[in-house]
């Protein structure tokens, strides 16, 4: 998706930059800031074997993203609009 992503291991937050919105995301949080509004979602990110997991569906909702599940080949494709508009 192009964006930039910090880990915070001290706080455990994903600090994430696409395009113009700026997403903070901590594990185990139900609050997401998303250019420093508060956003709540009750599907909190998670760790998975050492990586930080964001629900399909907060992507959805936070980005505005379009989201399609392919069940055939298992794919998954998520399309943003990152324009300054949004």
């Amino acid at each position: 998706m192009g964006g930039t992503v910090v880990w915070d291991h001290k706080t455990r937050t994903t600090q994430i930059k696409l395009g113009t919105k700026n997403i903070s995301a901590q594990i185990g949080s139900d609050v997401y800031s998303i250019n420093d509004k508060l956003v709540f979602n009750s599907n909190v990110p998670k760790l998975l074997k050492g990586e930080t997991v964001v629900p399909v569906s907060v992507i959805n909702e936070i980005l505005g993203a379009y989201v399609n599940w392919t069940t055939i080949d298992k794919t998954l494709t998520a399309n943003v609009s990152l324009s300054k508009k949004q």
